[in-house]
């Protein structure tokens, strides 16, 4: 196919970017459903006892703490929790939902930390342990192609609007004819 015109020039270009806009998303894809997941890339800890299992997983500057019952996976409610966290000790915060919250006055540096959780539920006293890995770009905010396209977008309708006025001036320029006058 050869393209003679500007006019059909545009009309490509505005074909293959529009087309660009028809494609699914995330989530707008009709296909299997990913699994379900509580976070991005947090990161987290856990440790596991005879009794107890706890997952850990640090947001800025809280933790979420979540502890149940080994054997049958039930929510443990009304423990005290005290996190020791490479010698800095931490108290939990009991949640409304069951959880356990602690915060940090700062957003902890990256590396890997030991933890040692004190678990006190009624007359039961357990300690867990484990590390947490803390990676500098853990959890930077994943950059959607949705952005790019929109980006490719806005580059390609300023060069069709660069294109046309280029056009457009070149038409306006009188054509000296290169034939002799007889």
């Amino acid at each position: 196919m050869k393209l003679t015109s500007f006019g059909q020039w545009l009309s490509l270009l505005a074909l293959m970017t529009l087309s660009t806009l028809t494609w699914a998303g995330a989530g707008h894809d009709h296909g299997e459903k990913p699994a379900a997941t509580t976070s991005k890339n947090l990161p987290r800890w856990a440790a596991v006892s005879e009794t107890f299992e706890i997952v850990g997983v640090l947001n800025g500057t809280q933790m979420i703490v979540y502890v149940d019952r080994l054997e049958t996976n039930e929510p443990v409610k009304n423990a005290e929790i005290e996190l020791d966290i490479n010698g800095q000790k931490y108290k939990a915060k009991s949640l409304d939902d069951g959880n356990y919250e602690v915060s940090f006055p700062a957003r902890p540096e990256a590396g890997i930390m030991s933890i040692t959780a004190t678990l006190t539920v009624g007359k039961e006293v357990d300690l867990l342990a484990g590390e947490l890995d803390i990676h500098e770009d853990d959890h930077i905010d994943s950059v959607s192609f949705l952005k790019y396209k929109w980006a490719a977008l806005v580059a390609l309708i300023l060069a069709a609007a660069a294109l046309f006025l280029f056009k457009l001036k070149k038409s306006r320029i009188p054509q000296h004819s290169s034939r002799g006058a007889a």
